[in-house]
């Protein structure tokens, strides 16, 4: 199947005319040359490649996206003019250019029609790429290498994991990572840029500065107290006080009892009390209970009068849901009666009091079984919860306490806002509005607790253990000696982070793979610094621009190179919607109108580099640059991230789009549908997988395939449900949904099939292609956007010199953008244990399996490495997304 919509150029009758041109060809009554006209379905990229098929040159450019690429022009149909042959007479116009209208060919007045459209060499054709064919007898130039120190970086970046002992066509990971050589440490590119951030951040946190603003005062006075109370955090946590006073608080400000403790069995507790104790542990503790809340941009209409919403939401457990279900709760089990026994028995140890075992027991399998409902029976499934819209269920403060009684919304309202009090007044208005994700699971839970279907003593405990749950890390050093290996694992991937706006999650704890050793980086600082990327976001981005990018220029520098790459992206998105056949034109308009209006977020938000900006953004935070304790910095930390957090609830001003929403210092980048906008921070725009220096193939292969996996989130299964300026609107039409609903179920079905783990031993073993479906798409329309950008600007700039060296010249630079890709995604062969947990909870799928989904998709792989069809990374049949085929060959 092709790939690419490619139709058979225009035969128009010749002109009476000077020159006489070759039949099929016309000339220009104002020119001595010939013109050959190919059909607006081709793009670009591929004109240009007909075009020298032909001995010619793309002489017009009709389309007006790729024209605002290559002129630099705002992103804007309005403002394009496209220069353009007439059909009809062969003249020169100049005219609207996004409709219609073919490209146009210079060709020689010797021209034959030797090769049509249909038979030039496509991507995914098993022919050898001309770079790579011999030169001998055929007085070719050899291709030019480059020796500088960037392209020298660049090879050395790749040569330290390739094993060119394995097959590309059939083992392309393991050629790019070097996965079956234990010779080779294996690091992937994002990790390596992660190390990177790292060391930045460090040497930006230890340096003096008399003239720093109080937040980066405050930042590097919280790192000097992180790294020595980690060093002495035995001895800090050795009485078990710090865990105690955090049980002691809750106890006393909710009068509820601690029955596994106390021996108690207490009367279920009232409205009020249950209200003020979900609150509590959701407003100051940060943990989510029975009911959850988020603050977000008003997902109907982001620039009105109440531009943010709380939104309340169905319970938050331990670990991610999809532990407690089907089959998989039969390893979940154990783990969890594990952990709450041990944390019971631990804090039992530190109030020295002896628990009755069977007791503890009982008590232990009450709570483990309470969880189990109310994943079960109280909770809705992540594939059910994809449509956004059944999820936004306004209702006022009054009306809910008349629908849900059990707990009073009042009560709730005024403890969840305790560090934000100018908030609670609006909140516990009867008329206030807020949105009810999930009523009828609120009802079903409401029945449930009203029919005493749970004891008393069970909540309560509940309550108690997910304190000392979410605290563990205060407890004495040596009260988990036995703790399993697989639960610190589940710990490790189960940490739920919600951000000042948007919509929580479950996700890996913020650390490098164990592989990877940072010289001058302990793991004390790395924890430091892990923590300030989550409670100190943009103070630590602060102190991370000034590092990297200490000059005004360097600034400016990054900020340009970033969108021109992020702006190439989005052109290539343009070209693969305009040739879809299953999408009609006024969704198209729709798609393009998402697309005008994408934010593109690069490096860092301007207002950190200014003091006063960055300090009006930090106002209301306790100076704490006389604290010599961490817990109590932590504290202050947590307690002005809700207070920022609730504050957007009374903000009227319209939600800001330009938002970045984390911190600058993490290579990673991402996607918010609800404001319509890609982030590309500076700690992902950088060595070794991103240089202004490097060639284009690393650049777009690398940091130009993960921007087209973030634009292509506003088009997969989540990101169709958004318009162009952030707000949830679906736009498209039945038929063309019912296309693209088609092309993500191949997706789902492909991925299925990936089954990475042994079956007699885990359940499931194969990658949930539902759970990762979004994931996937982007993977598979980002490297198709990213190498169209990337064919695009080559053909504009020219072809790059080679990389240097006896190996790494011989490499073509397709085949460099492909392995760009592959080394992003480079990691250690995986433990089991560790790709299982991955498979239950990731959205992503393990790093191996989107590069051979990905890949397996995309001819134009096959044709740099010059596969077969039918090799494992070349199947002859395979998805299309957000690209259609024209029929078969």
């Amino acid at each position: 199947m092709l790939l690419l919509k490619f139709a058979s150029f225009f035969v128009l009758a010749c002109f009476s005319q000077a020159l006489t041109c070759p039949q099929g060809t016309i000339s220009s009554f104002s020119s001595d040359t010939c013109w050959l006209l190919v059909k607006s379905s081709m793009d670009f990229v591929s004109a240009e490649q007909y075009c020298k098929s032909q001995g010619g040159h793309l002489a017009s450019i009709h389309n007006g996206f790729d024209n605002m690429y290559l002129t630099g022009e705002p992103l804007s149909p309005q403002t394009q003019n496209c220069l353009q042959v007439q059909v009809n007479n062969g003249l020169w116009k100049s005219g609207d250019c996004f409709f219609g209208d073919p490209f146009v060919c210079n060709v020689p007045d010797t021209w034959t029609p030797s090769l049509s459209p249909s038979t030039v060499t496509q991507p995914g054709q098993s022919t050898t790429p001309a770079s790579m064919a011999s030169t001998s007898g055929m007085n070719l130039p050899t291709p030019p290498v480059s020796n500088t120190s960037k392209y020298q970086q660049a090879a050395d970046y790749f040569t330290a994991t390739l094993d060119t002992s394995q097959d590309p066509c059939n083992n392309f990971y393991e050629y790019v990572c070097g996965n079956n050589n234990p010779n080779i440490v294996n690091v992937g590119g994002m990790d390596l840029s992660q190390m990177e951030d790292f060391t930045d951040l460090d040497a930006g946190l230890t340096s003096s500065g008399t003239s720093d603003s109080l937040p980066v005062t405050l930042i590097k006075h919280a790192y000097t107290v992180c790294k020595t109370d980690m060093a002495n955090w035995a001895n800090i946590t050795a009485d078990g006080s710090i865990i105690d006073s955090l049980v002691t608080k809750f106890r006393n400000l909710t009068s509820l009892s601690f029955p596994i403790i106390d021996g108690s069995t207490p009367d279920s507790p009232n409205p009020t009390q249950l209200g003020n104790a979900l609150g509590l542990l959701s407003g100051v503790y940060g943990i989510d209970t029975l009911v959850s809340f988020l603050i977000d941009t008003d997902w109907m209409n982001n620039q009105g009068p109440q531009p943010y919403r709380l939104y309340l939401d169905q319970p938050i457990l331990t670990f991610s849901w999809t532990y407690y279900v089907g089959d998989t709760w039969n390893i979940t089990l154990p783990l969890l009666k594990e952990n709450v026994k041990g944390l019971f028995q631990a804090y039992a140890a530190i109030k020295n009091i002896t628990v009755d075992e069977t007791q503890l027991d009982s008590d232990v399998d009450l709570i483990v079984n309470f969880e189990f409902s109310l994943a079960n029976n109280f909770s809705t499934d992540s594939i059910t919860r994809w449509q956004s819209k059944r999820n936004y269920n306004p209702i006022t403060t009054a009306d809910f306490g008349k629908n849900i009684s059990f707990f009073d919304v009042k009560s709730y309202f005024s403890q969840l806002t305790t560090f934000a009090p100018d908030v609670t007044a609006a909140l516990t208005n009867d008329n206030y509005t807020f949105i009810v994700m999930e009523p009828g699971q609120l009802s079903k839970l409401q029945d449930a607790i009203k029919a005493n279907q749970f004891l008393a003593q069970t909540i309560l405990n509940y309550f108690y253990y997910r304190i000392l749950d979410a605290n563990a890390q205060y407890f004495p050093t040596t009260s988990f000696k036995d703790k399993s290996e697989l639960m610190t694992l589940l710990k490790e991937k189960n940490v739920y982070r919600k951000p000042i706006f948007g919509k929580p999650s479950f996700a890996p704890k913020r650390k490098l793979p164990e592989n990877v050793v940072m010289k001058d980086i302990t793991p004390i600082q790395e924890s430091c610094m892990s923590d300030f990327l989550d409670y100190f976001d943009m103070a630590s981005t602060r102190v991370f621009v000034d590092q990297i990018y200490p000059t005004q220029n360097d600034k400016n520098d990054i900020k340009s190179h970033g969108k021109n790459v992020a702006s190439g992206i989005i052109l290539g998105m343009r070209s693969m919607i305009d040739g879809l056949s299953w999408m009609d034109d006024q969704t198209r308009q729709k798609a393009y109108e998402k697309l005008n209006n994408l934010i593109i977020n690069i490096a860092f938000p301007d207002f950190v580099v200014d003091n006063s900006a960055l300090e009006a953004y930090y106002n209301g935070i306790t100076n704490f640059v006389n604290e010599t304790s961490y817990v109590k910095i932590l504290g202050f930390l947590n307690q002005f991230n809700i207070q920022k957090s609730l504050a957007f609830l009374i903000n009227t001003k319209g939600a800001d789009r330009t938002a970045f929403n984390g911190p600058a210092a993490i290579a990673n980048a991402w996607y918010q549908p609800e404001l319509n906008s890609i982030t590309l921070p500076a700690g992902f725009l950088r060595n070794p997988i991103y240089d202004s220096g490097f060639p284009w193939s690393l650049v777009f292969g690398s940091i130009g395939i993960v921007s087209g996996h973030e634009t292509t989130h506003g088009f997969d299964s989540s990101g169709t449900q958004w318009d162009a300026t952030g707000n949830l609107n679906s736009w498209m039409d039945q038929s063309v949904q019912a296309a693209f609903d088609n092309m993500t179920a191949c997706v789902i079905s492909q991925y299925n099939n990936f089954c990475p783990l042994d079956s007699s031993k885990f359940t499931p073993n194969c990658i949930n292609g539902q759970q990762t479906q979004g994931e996937n798409v982007a993977d598979n329309g980002g490297i198709h956007a990213a190498f169209r950008a990337y064919k695009t600007t080559v053909d504009f700039y020219g072809e790059d010199p080679r990389l240097p060296g006896p190996l790494m010249s011989k490499f073509t630079h397709d085949q460099i953008f492909f392995m760009s890709f592959g080394k992003i995604l480079c990691m250690p062969v995986p433990d089991p244990q560790r790709e299982y947990v991955q498979i239950l909870t990731d959205p992503h799928s393990p790093g191996k399996y989107r590069v051979v989904g990905s890949l397996m998709n995309y001819p134009a792989f096959r044709n740099a490495f010059n596969c077969p069809v039918g090799d494992y990374y070349t199947p002859k049949d395979h998805c299309n997304v957000w690209v259609s085929s024209v029929g078969s060959k």
